[in-house]
């Protein structure tokens, strides 16, 4: 009966061991698979990402030497097509670039509370002429909308760049030929202007400043700049006495115009 019993009790712990020997086998087994399984997969992702990148660089690169081979090919075969498209591409965007800081500048004054004085000398240059530049190239950008007048317009603009284009799409030669003849234009009229201030010098002998004006006149006429301060000391003959609009007679006017007014649309 003993023996029985021990004989049951040894089969029951050989079925135990080898359920429990099994059920690791079974339990682990399969982990050790999937362990095995993602770390392969996920070495064949990293290969296939870094493949993917290699040929990605492999292909955008060649695609670059194409365009860069392509555009040689274009210089050669159409050169004044390509030039007038660099023109206007350059000019384009030095156009915004300036626009950009012009807004800021107008933003600057009207809504921040800032002076002409915070500015440096480029960002009062551009605050002055931007205005002229944006009234001369808008004729242009404006019937560009229209479809097809591009192919036309952009090509008689390159003819004729001082009348249909402003600076930003001038060469330094065109610069430098533009800014002559707009001095030229300038001088016309300076002598007409001092002799009309020259003509109302003998009314001012009972004035006060009519010494300092004199001496102004004087430098001028014998070709020297007088000093600001003097120019500035007078200024109240341009208030209330004979250099008022008021009181100036109509060449004085007109020269004064053709002057200022109309070399800015030259």
């Amino acid at each position: 009966m003993a023996s029985r019993i021990l004989f049951h009790y040894m089969n029951c712990e050989k079925k135990l061991l080898f359920s429990t020997a099994f059920s690791k086998a079974y339990y682990f087994k399969p982990i050790c698979v999937c362990c095995a399984s993602n770390t392969s997969s996920s070495r064949r992702s990293i290969y296939k990402t870094e493949e993917v990148k290699k040929f990605r660089f492999f292909v955008l690169q060649h695609y670059l030497d194409y365009l860069k081979s392509y555009n040689a090919i274009l210089e050669k075969k159409f050169p004044g097509a390509m030039r007038v498209y660099r023109v206007f591409m350059d000019g384009m965007k030095e156009f915004f670039n300036d626009l950009k800081l012009y807004i800021k500048l107008v933003h600057n004054l009207n809504i921040a509370g800032k002076s002409l004085e915070t500015f440096n000398v480029r960002e009062v240059e551009l605050y002055e002429q931007m205005p002229k530049d944006m009234r001369r190239i808008a004729p242009l950008l404006i019937l560009s909308i229209l479809p097809l007048t591009h192919y036309v317009l952009f090509p008689i603009a390159y003819y004729f760049p001082r009348h249909l284009l402003c600076r930003h799409f001038w060469n330094l030669q065109q610069k430098s030929e533009f800014s002559i003849i707009l001095l030229r234009k300038r001088l016309v009229h300076n002598k007409p202007v001092f002799r009309h201030l020259q003509l109302q010098l003998p009314k001012l002998k009972e004035n006060a400043l009519h010494k300092k004006w004199s001496v102004v006149l004087g430098l001028v006429g014998s070709g020297l700049q007088p000093q600001p301060e003097q120019i500035v000391a007078c200024k109240d003959l341009f208030v209330n006495g004979p250099y008022h609009l008021m009181y100036l007679s109509g060449n004085h006017v007109v020269s004064i115009f053709c002057f200022i007014i109309l070399p800015l649309f030259c």
